[in-house]
């Protein structure tokens, strides 16, 4: 009875482990959806200014936008 009690111990320790890591990699994510987005403003604002010599940037802007969006955690 112990020895099982010490393997759930041990398993969930392990999972709990792997949460964290988990957890850690959906921030990092969350922070390069969260940055793209600026980028994709950022563009966006340039674009605007420059007028219309500068309409072909205003569609890779809008895409790189749209990816944020789609990555952005839920």
């Amino acid at each position: 009875m112990v020895r099982r009690a010490r393997s759930a111990d041990e398993a969930v320790t392990a999972l709990n482990d792997s949460l964290h890591q988990v957890a850690g990699i959906a921030g990092v994510i969350s922070e390069i959806a969260s940055q793209t987005r600026m980028l994709a403003l950022n563009a966006t604002i340039e674009a605007a200014r420059a007028g219309a010599a500068a309409s072909a940037a205003r569609c890779p802007a809008a895409r790189r936008s749209r990816w944020a969006t789609r990555c952005r955690p839920r």
